[in-house]
């Protein structure tokens, strides 16, 4: 009470004792981590001011904390309205009875509320269930499922539990979660690259060539090269990407990716930007910026890799350079003639000209990267594209990027893994070792790897093993995860609504993947679409990126009203078992650039099974759009051969009755075997055949203009004088590409 009025005397002199008087009035409360013999109590709401103070960010536990919380300034407003009432109200209207388990009735601590100290840790694991974590915290249901919401989780009573929500669950509610040893990450991840690379060698840089198809990408490729792979491509499309070594001035060596500017192709476009120094950004002259050549410029833009513009073509007639340099400078390139720092360099790849200086340019760009590599220790590397190849096996083009690959090496990729049996370079030679910035073909996969998945090194196959089992064990985990949130996403919905939502289609590279783990039931297609309202394709193309492409082509056609089902797809050539899927299923063989040997052409004859072979993309695309609109009722198409008017109306008697329409043809003429169409003020009131078409008195097969002719009627004898009749020839033909869009109107 001394220090009380002292410090409330007017000009008294502030007394140091607040604290430790304090410290003696709450020194009863127990410490909130409980001993380690006994059971600890189920943790109580403290006041925020009770709580002790930890150094942030000293354990995993507050790191983790930070991330799920984020800092202690959070909800400002919510805190700053917390605080004030505090002060205006006193801290004893917080409480309610024994000090330290009142509760805060004025504020509202249903968005986060403030997390318990952690009193005790407990084991989980991998496979958990919501039950399961219930009986290990000793708290309800209610009280888990609540704090999942809070970390954006749905779960179910026996959902398995995602290891990274369970851990934030576990934090948020007082306990420190700890995972057994069986269960800790086994996988490998990519070396870490230092801040300070220096003491490195240089390596070659990675350039890629992108652009809009027809540009002259390869063409210009070919020029370094001395080569000329453009004319042996399928119309002059590049299919896949490809990778090459060129060295320019003699001594320099560059790493080129030629990557395809077909529209089908925007997934390669956009690995190639994510593993390259510098891209060459090739526009043609003549044709100016197009839709592929935005969507170059936005890959690296996204990727942050410097651009060199290469304005091809400036040989052609039409070629406009200042436009095509306005054009580039609205998609926001700022070129050094605008005073910006991207190079711009005419060029003309078939009369090779200006090419040396588009080679400094690209040299210079990658000079100020200074891109340096640690040709020791474990190797790292992409997959650019992969392939099947007869009598080698499985190949796959990887880039270089850290580290020496050499023959013998264990590889890791996605959920495959290779010992290097070979090392091929681009032209199919033997290589004994690849260096970083190099792109070469490796043999030996156990499975075709995906394009733009990581490679890396591992000691022995059995580490290879081990990591593929712990990637396999929770991608199954997590799709179940994602398959128990759609389905009690799905519950809400139906409870909403009397339909629930179609589900997305798989789309890309998980599309594929579902399908190569598909098994086909061949016994039962209840399960599939209605075939008259579906096309349903096997695919097959020459490497996995190309399928990829395929596919998500494919089912990026309009199907409003048709739908493409892609129920098996493959790299390699077409199989028997391609052949007898299809013809169970009734569905069309699309074969992308891929070998159709003898034998599973005649199995596909005699199983009436259809086969589409073609090296350019986008003609199997039409093809697939003409299998669609065949599936569509067809249209009618009328053209009128000819018209006359009825001078006046005969009974006719004997044998045969009836009434016949005298008429004269004043345009075209009248055809006996084609359709007729009688109209009266306008209105049609009789379309059909005619029963007899006669001139004077003998049937005839037509009768041109300026001539009079009877007409006779299949089931019609209502024709009056001055009725106007045409002659019309119809024809029933496939829809336009445009049906094909919208709902269909059942």
């Amino acid at each position: 009470s001394g220090s009380g009025s002292g410090s409330g005397g007017g000009g008294g002199r502030a007394v140091p004792v607040a604290v430790p008087v304090l410290d003696d009035l709450f020194s009863f409360i127990p410490s909130p981590v409980a001993a380690p013999d006994s059971k600890p109590a189920k943790a109580k709401h403290q006041p925020l001011h009770l709580q002790p103070a930890k150094a942030k960010g000293s354990t995993r536990q507050d790191q983790r904390e930070s991330r799920l919380y984020g800092s202690d300034d959070r909800d400002d407003d919510d805190d700053d309205d917390g605080k004030n009432r505090s002060d205006d109200d006193g801290d004893d209207d917080d409480f309610d009875g024994e000090l330290g388990t009142g509760s805060r009735k004025r504020h509202n601590w249903s968005r986060r509320p403030a997390r318990p100290p952690a009193t005790r840790s407990v084991q989980i694991h991998k496979a958990m269930t919501l039950h399961m974590l219930a009986k290990a915290l000793e708290l309800s249901h209610k009280d888990i499922k609540q704090a999942f919401r809070r970390e954006g989780v749905r779960v179910d009573s026996n959902s398995v539990l995602p290891v990274d929500a369970t851990e934030n669950v576990c934090l948020q509610l007082g306990f420190l979660p700890e995972l057994p040893a069986s269960d800790v990450q086994r996988d490998v991840q990519p070396r870490r690259m230092p801040e300070d690379r220096s003491a490195w060698p240089q390596r070659p840089p990675v350039v890629t060539i992108m652009g809009h198809v027809d540009h002259g990408k390869t063409t210009l490729l070919d020029a370094y090269r001395q080569s000329s792979i453009a004319a042996g491509e399928a119309g002059g499309i590049t299919q896949h990407i490809g990778a090459f070594s060129v060295k320019l001035g003699g001594t320099r060596s560059i790493t080129f990716l030629d990557t395809p500017g077909h529209a089908a192709f925007s997934a390669m476009r956009a690995r190639g930007a994510q593993c390259t120094d510098v891209v060459i950004l090739v526009v043609a002259a003549d044709d100016g910026v197009m839709p592929q050549t935005i969507e170059s410029i936005r890959f690296a833009k996204e990727a942050n890799v410097p651009i060199v513009v290469a304005v091809n073509k400036i040989d052609k007639a039409g070629a406009n350079l200042d436009k095509v340099k306005q054009e580039l400078l609205k998609h926001g390139l700022q070129l050094e003639d605008y005073g910006g720092d991207v190079q711009c360099v005419p060029v003309s790849a078939l009369q090779k000209k200006n090419l040396d200086v588009l080679g400094d340019a690209v040299l210079l760009a990658a000079d100020l990267l200074d891109v340096r590599a640690d040709r020791s220790g474990d190797v790292n590397g992409v997959v650019l594209e992969s392939r099947v190849r007869h009598g080698i096996g499985l190949l796959a083009t990887v880039l270089v990027q850290l580290g020496t690959l050499k023959k013998g090496q264990c590889l890791v990729c996605g959920t495959t893994y290779c010992n290097v049996r070979t090392l091929l370079s681009e032209s199919g030679g033997s290589l004994k070792e690849a260096l970083p910035g190099q792109a070469v073909e490796i043999a030996g996969w156990k499975e075709l790897p995906f394009a733009g998945d990581l490679v890396l090194e591992v000691g022995s196959e059995a580490v290879a093993h081990d990591v593929i089992k712990w990637r396999v064990d929770n991608a199954v985990l997590s799709e179940q995860q994602t398959e128990e949130n759609s389905l009690l996403q799905d519950r809400d919905d139906r409870s909403k609504t009397a339909t629930a939502p179609k589900p997305k289609r798989a789309r890309g590279r998980n599309r594929v993947k579902q399908q190569q783990q598909l098994e086909l039931n061949t016994t039962t297609d209840g399960d599939r679409s209605d075939p008259a309202r579906s096309v349903r394709l096997v695919v097959r193309a020459d490497v996995l990126g190309s399928m990829e492409a395929l596919v998500d082509s494919l089912v990026a056609l309009p199907q409003g009203k048709i739908e493409v089902e892609v129920i098996q797809s493959g790299v390699g050539e077409v199989t028997e078992n391609d052949i007898e899927v299809a013809a169970t299923l009734g569905a069309t063989v699309l074969s992308f650039n891929s070998s159709v040997s003898g034998a599973v052409k005649r199995l596909a004859e005699k199983s009436k099974v259809q086969i589409q072979s073609d090296k350019v993309i986008y003609r199997l695309l039409e093809h697939t759009t003409q299998l669609m609109l065949e599936k569509l009722p067809k249209v009618r198409h009328d053209t009128t051969l000819g018209q006359a008017e009825v001078l006046e109306v005969f009974l006719l008697s004997g044998g045969k009755k009836g009434y016949v329409a005298g008429s004269r043809v004043h345009k075209g003429l009248l055809d006996a075997k084609k359709t007729f169409r009688v109209i009266r003020a306008g209105d049609t009131i009789f379309e059909g055949p005619a029963s007899s078409l006669r001139h004077f008195k003998e049937d005839v097969q037509s009768v041109t203009r300026g001539n009079e002719c009877g007409i006779a009627f299949t089931g019609f004898t209502d024709v009056k004088k001055g009725d106007v009749i045409e002659c019309l020839e119809v024809v029933y033909k496939p829809p336009q590409p445009d049906a094909l869009e919208g709902e269909d109107e059942e």
